[in-house]
């Protein structure tokens, strides 16, 4: 998924009291876990001022596909909290119920150039999932601001 396919936002604010709470929908799952990924980054900064001039792999294992999703996030927040990387493009390669590989591009954090928004620490479990209903998949997502 370069950027989302239209102009509509991939991901809506949901509800919660301290946290940030999104609901994520797409047509099939890699397109669940791409958005999911766009989201994180358009809550930490404005995506559209992110240029993909470094591309990465990412590959995370995980016993079933709620923990996927979490470990997928959570690596994405890990390249930026660590390494400084902001991404804007999300192309997952291969996923089943337990492994998940992807390539993203992005760039290096640049105060200048990046508003930082939300300061995310972490993706939680908490209110997560992940189902098919109507012939979309959706997912429901906590993060610890």
């Amino acid at each position: 998924m370069a950027k989302p396919e239209n102009s509509t936002q991939p991901y809506e604010l949901l509800e919660h009291t301290a946290d940030i709470r999104i609901r994520v929908r797409a047509r099939d799952l890699p397109s669940l876990f791409e958005r999911a990924g766009y989201a994180l980054f358009d809550l930490v900064s404005d995506v559209s001022s992110i240029r993909g001039t470094e591309k990465r792999s990412i590959s995370v294992r995980a016993s079933d596909l709620e923990e996927l999703l979490v470990s997928w996030l959570g690596e994405l927040l890990y390249q930026f909290e660590v390494n400084g990387l902001l991404f804007s493009t999300f192309s997952v390669l291969s996923l089943d119920d337990q492994s998940l590989s992807a390539e993203v591009q992005g760039e290096a954090y640049d105060s200048a150039r990046h508003l930082l928004k939300a300061d995310i620490k972490a993706v939680t479990y908490h209110q997560l999932e992940i189902v098919q209903a109507g012939g979309e998949w959706q997912a429901a997502i906590v993060f610890d601001i």
